[in-house]
């Protein structure tokens, strides 16, 4: 959360908001995970609204299916974050995270 945060972006989850997980919590375990199908609930609720392809879609890591994991690649690299080095994304997230940090210092200390 805090590189999402760093990016200036606000994460928003709307299924860990408090009323979704209560009710997720009321269901039986069929409705959660049914052989290989997870989270079929939401699924069977989307499916009012949604084609059958999107609802039925493999769940896909963010970072891949969005092609946040390359854009960010793209970032290092051009900040000299060389694809050579040792987990050079990291080391892009963490300076950034820490840039951000300091600013944030240095502001609250002229307030």
């Amino acid at each position: 959360m805090r590189a999402v945060r760093a990016a200036g972006v606000d994460p928003v989850t709307p299924l860990l908001h408090d009323d979704v997980v209560r009710a997720a919590l009321e269901l039986p375990e069929a409705w959660l995970v049914s052989g290989d199908v997870r989270k079929r609930a939401l699924r069977e609720a989307a499916r009012e609204r949604l084609p059958d392809v999107v609802c039925d879609r493999e769940k896909k890591a963010v970072q891949y299916g969005s092609l946040v994991a390359r854009e960010v690649d793209r970032l290092a690299r051009q900040a000299g974050f060389k694809r050579r080095m040792d987990d050079h994304v990291t080391r892009y997230v963490e300076s950034r995270v820490d840039d951000r940090g300091e600013s944030a210092d240095r502001a609250s200390r002229r307030d």
